[in-house]
């Protein structure tokens, strides 16, 4: 079974994407955010650590419905 730490995400504002990640889905320690001033409108990156259970990680977090 494949297994994740954490997961690293850039964003334009660290603090703020770590208080939504630690809010909406409870994951105060795998997801740790960092300062990123790539021009984008979208999706800007991410890294990902092995080590904690992938499905508990990936299956608590719920799937936008449109």
């Amino acid at each position: 079974m494949a297994s994740i730490e954490s997961v690293a995400l850039d964003v334009a504002d660290p603090a703020d994407a770590k208080r939504f990640y630690a809010n909406a889905f409870g994951l105060e320690t795998q997801i740790h955010p960092r300062a990123s001033e790539a021009p984008t409108i979208g999706f800007r990156g991410f890294t990902v650590s092995q080590s904690a259970t992938a499905d508990s990680l990936i299956g608590s977090v719920p799937v936008p419905r449109r």
